[in-house]
């Protein structure tokens, strides 16, 4: 019997506001750049990239993520800038900071663990923090315009890190499902 697999990622979500206002940048490469990819999932900061799961067994990872997460200290996080991958990813810059490379790395090393004889993720994964905008559907053309007008664009943000989401794609887009909460 094959197993019911499901895609999954670990990512943090900011808070509402600032949500809604990289939302608008999503629409904007949408409604200007044709490039409505980004907006398949809220705005984030992949920390454990898309792996594929037994959805039968979910718990496991929510039991695994909130175990985790328990750990972990709240944080304050800062987006600032916009970056690219050319030719085709635009992003609002994460800065690094210390906190946010520790959670990652054991994020990784904890679900490494778990998945490797249940499953296999869908490839390697550098971390290199970003909150993507538009990508995929982004022509090269397009990717041109648009980062010649966004890459001395001014824009900051500031939140307090308190949670991790775990989305799961549920055929046309990524939803969070659950949520782990920092132990302070």
């Amino acid at each position: 019997m094959e197993k019911n697999l499901s895609l999954y990622f670990v990512a943090i979500i900011p808070p509402d506001n600032i949500q809604t206002e990289l939302t608008h940048i999503k629409l904007h490469f949408k409604n200007k750049f044709d490039s409505q990819h980004a907006l398949n999932s809220p705005p984030h900061i992949t920390l454990f990239p898309p792996f594929w799961f037994n959805s039968d067994e979910e718990s496991q990872l929510v039991q695994t993520l909130n175990k985790l997460c328990s750990t972990f200290d709240v944080f304050w996080q800062k987006l600032s800038g916009f970056g690219s991958f050319p030719p085709k990813v635009i992003y609002v810059g994460v800065k690094e900071n210390n906190e946010l490379s520790n959670i990652q790395a054991q994020l990784s090393l904890t679900f490494k663990d778990l998945l490797k004889s249940k499953t296999k993720q869908k490839g390697a994964h550098y971390f290199s923090p970003h909150v993507t905008v538009a990508f995929r559907d982004l022509t090269i053309e397009n990717f041109r315009k648009a980062w010649k007008s966004y890459k001395h664009k001014k824009i900051r943000f500031q939140f307090k890190v308190e949670k991790l989401g775990l989305l799961k794609h549920n055929g046309k887009k990524w939803e969070v499902i659950h949520e782990g909460v920092f132990k302070s």
